[in-house]
């Protein structure tokens, strides 16, 4: 029998991007072993209703649409999850175009390995808006721009893999994420902020529940990457957000170990100190590349620490006016 594929996509307010989405999901090669079902949950206040209905009246895999009031990308996800039926759930964003043989790919990995392979993940490629700047190189932390290539072998998940399943693209069993729980609505995009860290949380939770995972490079999506994201305004806020979302996901899994001081790895002022320390230095060299890594790293310290032991206290308000932006903080 063949198998069911529910793609479940989360959008708020991007209903251009999901077209270009929509279009790629419709042009993709389908095979008899594979149902697909694409679920679309928007939480938006535009016209992306509009959109889907068109794309309900073309042929190609069938388009539900659910509406859900509460904001925020884990609560669309759940939502989806809850309604779905299908054996598989793939998991993509509201800016990304699947490859022309994104389907083939799935049914092919998954059909003679059922009984091995709980979820899976492959290739997130860019798709430059505008080209990207000398600076992107050294600046480090690729998750800023959701762009991951781990090469042309197969890799199984696990503390020996140096990435992990991303949202943007990850398949993954219906019943494997019924059996470790729904996504943490406490992590993730919300309006007005950008925190993240929710496909950690729940890749640390498959893996800690026994789930078997691979990286398939057959496996291939592209992600839009504006110019707006390319800008070392975005990379600042970027780290800030994502250094308050390891702290709640920190809070909630303990994912760092050793001993804390005020409730942060101690190993991470040690870091910052050295970090703080080279930033100094490379604005002596004039190293202008060399200081905005420095200081990206300082800025994910600085969310961590706030997050953890600083919120409502007169040092973490000059920590949030130093390196935050309004709203990024705002944590529950």
């Amino acid at each position: 029998m063949a198998l069911k594929l529910d793609v479940i996509i989360a959008t708020y307010n991007r209903s251009a991007l999901l077209r270009r989405t929509l279009e790629s999901l419709t042009a993709a090669q389908r095979t008899p072993g594979l149902e697909v079902v694409v679920t679309i949950v928007d939480t938006s206040t535009d016209d992306t209703r509009q959109v889907i209905e068109e794309f309900q009246q073309r042929g190609g895999p069938e388009i539900r649409y659910i509406f859900e009031p509460r904001r925020g990308k884990s609560r669309a996800l759940n939502t989806g999850i809850e309604r779905s039926e299908a054996d598989l759930i793939g998991l993509t964003d509201d800016d990304i175009e699947v490859a022309p043989d994104w389907f083939v790919e799935i049914e092919r990995l998954f059909a003679p390995r059922w009984g091995e392979l709980d979820f899976a993940g492959g290739k997130v490629l860019p798709r430059w808006e505008v080209p990207p700047p000398s600076w992107l190189h050294t600046a480090g932390v690729p998750g800023v721009l959701s762009v991951h290539d781990n090469g042309e072998e197969e890799i199984v998940y696990g503390e020996s893999f140096g990435g992990q399943l991303t949202g943007a693209h990850g398949i993954i069993k219906l019943s494997a994420l019924r059996e470790v729980g729904p996504y943490n609505e406490n992590l993730g995009p919300m309006a007005g902020s950008l925190l993240g860290s929710e496909d950690d949380d729940m890749y640390y939770r498959l893996l800690r529940a026994g789930k078997r995972g691979v990286y398939c490079p057959r496996l291939v999506v592209y992600h839009r990457v504006p110019a707006y994201r390319l800008t070392k305004e975005y990379y600042r806020e970027w780290c800030y957000g994502w250094g308050v979302s390891q702290s709640l996901l920190d809070r909630n899994q303990s994912t760092f170990d050793g001993p804390r001081v005020f409730g942060v790895p101690r190993y991470m002022y040690r870091e910052a100190a050295s970090n703080a320390a080279r930033l100094l230095g490379a604005y002596a060299r004039r190293d202008a590349d060399a200081s905005f890594a420095k200081e990206l790293a300082l800025r994910v310290f600085a969310g961590f620490l706030y997050t953890r032991s600083l919120r409502d206290t007169p040092a973490g308000g000059v920590v949030r006016r130093l390196f935050g932006r309004k709203g990024q903080a705002a944590t529950r």
